[in-house]
């Protein structure tokens, strides 16, 4: 049971840390986020 428990868990942040990260890598002039940027420069 603890066996498949870990995989998912590991699997969910992997996953969403790549995107995050291949963005910055791709386009690290480009904001992240539009909504950030509406809310900092309103």
């Amino acid at each position: 049971m603890a066996l498949p428990s870990s995989p998912p868990v590991i699997v969910l942040p992997a996953n969403a840390v790549q995107p995050i990260t291949m963005r910055k890598i791709a386009a690290p002039h480009y904001r992240p986020a539009p909504s950030l940027t509406n809310l900092a420069n309103p």
